[in-house]
């Protein structure tokens, strides 16, 4: 694989989140797809013993992966009527990292595909916290991934 990565990371205020800004730099047309990116994501997760379960990933719309990162960046995983930052703040924080997709070029997974903030709240975990969130957004040419993590 033929990649290169960085990670930042950072707790604000209540929710700690990880974000991952990864260059795709193969050419080799028969690596794109999903599994060259959950390839990517598990290589990059063995390095640095952060996300489990490959399998855990599915399939949102960007419009989807837009709300849960602007979400995980206002509300807390744990205490989600909690609120960790303002909601102006949260959606400066979600353009910019979505700034770098064009989003009908765009390939989104996440480990839920459901309203974490609601009723009826599900996930597959990918951590080794009690409550997690994680967004991946890709264009084959870069991927940015999004983990947010909470304690109960």
């Amino acid at each position: 694989m033929n990649y290169d990565y960085k990670i930042t990371q950072s707790e604000p205020l209540g929710t700690a989140w990880q974000y991952f800004e990864v260059d795709v730099f193969s050419h080799d047309q028969y690596e794109k797809g999903i599994n060259y990116v959950l390839n990517v994501l598990s290589d990059i997760s063995k390095k640095n013993e952060l996300i489990e379960g490959r399998e855990n990933w599915e399939a949102i719309s960007y419009n989807k992966a837009k709300f849960l990162i602007e979400n995980g960046f206002r509300f807390d995983l744990a205490y989600t009527s909690c609120e960790n930052d303002t909601e102006t703040n949260a959606k400066k924080y979600t353009s910019t990292i979505l700034e770098k997709f064009i989003p009908h070029d765009s390939i989104c997974l996440s480990n839920t595909s459901s309203n974490l903030w609601g009723q009826s709240a599900s996930w597959n975990s990918i951590t080794n916290h009690t409550f997690d969130l994680g967004i991946l957004i890709t264009d084959f040419k870069k991927m940015v991934i999004v983990v947010f993590v909470g304690e109960d």
